[in-house]
């Protein structure tokens, strides 16, 4: 869980899939380690509360349930290997 700053949100970042592909059998995962279709599975709490849980989808950002608040907006903008 990472706080952002000035905001009254946590965001947790649960799975991420680079290049995200639902198999025949309804298994969620990732065709290869290049971000072709990247994905996050996060939750966000706000005041310690899930405000949201659900998917972000960097090349898709407003499908899919994203997250959405009046204020705020979360998307992906690429990822970063350690």
């Amino acid at each position: 869980k990472a706080e952002v700053s000035g905001t009254p949100f946590t965001v947790e970042v649960e799975y991420y899939l680079p290049d995200f592909v639902i198999e025949a059998d309804g298994t969620f995962t990732t065709r290869t380690a290049d971000e072709n279709n990247p994905v996050a599975k996060i939750k966000v709490y706000k005041f310690n509360e899930v405000y949201f849980d659900g998917w972000l989808f960097k090349n898709h950002p407003d499908e899919h349930g994203s997250f959405k608040d009046n204020l705020y907006s979360i998307s992906i903008v690429k990822s970063l290997t350690k």
